[in-house]
């Protein structure tokens, strides 16, 4: 869906094609690396009854989401953005479950420090329209 929408906004889908395959190679990390574990994460803690919760299965999910977004840390220690010093599509499903990841504050989850992630994050907040869409829907 992003891409079919990125062909209105060609800054954020270049059109180089090394450019293009680190933006389409992060795209598809977040739905191969981080879409299940940040999932069950979500569910796990949000949308299951306080009663029904499987906090084993929720510290299990937390820690292989830990290790997604250690990727993610990883890069943004060396640029502003993930595929590099200028947002892109793939900025978007990422930033997506990062306010879901720093936005959900039960049970005390607990996070690892990651400055790069929160920092790249706090960017993303600044942006009228990350923050019209993203930061000001509830967490629910």
């Amino acid at each position: 869906m992003l891409r079919y929408l990125a062909r209105d906004f060609p800054a954020l889908w270049p059109a180089d094609p090394a450019a293009r395959a680190r933006v389409d190679q992060w795209m598809d990390a977040q739905q191969t690396v981080l879409n299940r574990p940040m999932w069950q994460v979500f569910w796990g803690l949000v949308r299951t009854p306080a009663d029904q919760r499987d906090l084993a299965a929720v510290a299990a999910a937390i820690t292989e989401t830990a290790k997604a977004w250690k990727l993610i840390e990883a890069r943004l220690a060396r640029h502003d953005f993930i595929a590099g010093d200028a947002f892109t599509l793939c900025d978007i499903p990422w930033g997506v479950h990062a306010h879901r990841w720093f936005g959900m504050n039960y049970l005390g989850l607990v996070r690892p420090e990651m400055p790069a992630l929160r920092a790249w994050y706090d960017r993303l907040v600044e942006r009228a329209a990350f923050h019209e869409y993203v930061v000001a829907t509830p967490i629910v």
